[in-house]
């Protein structure tokens, strides 16, 4: 197992996040408010239950504040977005899918024209069909 991440070392990392959907100027202030906010809220924690927050908690604690997409939109300014921050990583992950779909089809396509070349007419009359 690799080496166990601090509690800034999570946080760090959740605001680094957040700053690369942010516009250059506000990267500074908005991630050290929301890194701020954040610390305040495991010492806290921490105060009340006299413990140290295990990894576990703290990664809890920032699955709760959302992706850091969406966190970062009240952030950005003067921008319409077509696809809205609430499923825009599933509308990512969607166009990801069908274009290694798509990819996949087209390597296999041509595989069977490579491999049964004269040997499949209607396939190749459909390929010729596609072409100018």
């Amino acid at each position: 197992m690799g080496i166990p991440a601090t509690p800034t070392d999570l946080i760090d990392r959740y605001t680094a996040e957040i700053a690369r959907y942010l516009p250059p100027g506000a990267r500074a202030a908005v991630t050290a408010e929301i890194g701020g906010e954040l610390r305040a809220q495991v010492q806290a924690t921490e105060a009340h239950s006299g413990r140290s927050m295990t990894e576990d908690e703290i990664a809890a604690l920032i699955r709760m504040r959302g992706h850091p997409y969406v966190l970062a939109q009240p952030y950005r300014t003067g921008r319409y977005l077509l696809i809205g921050p609430s499923v825009l990583p599933q509308y990512w992950h969607a166009l990801r899918t069908a274009l290694a779909i798509a990819f996949f089809a087209v390597v296999v396509l041509a595989g069977v024209l490579a491999v049964g070349g004269a040997g499949m007419p209607k396939v190749r009359t459909l390929y010729d069909g596609l072409g100018p």
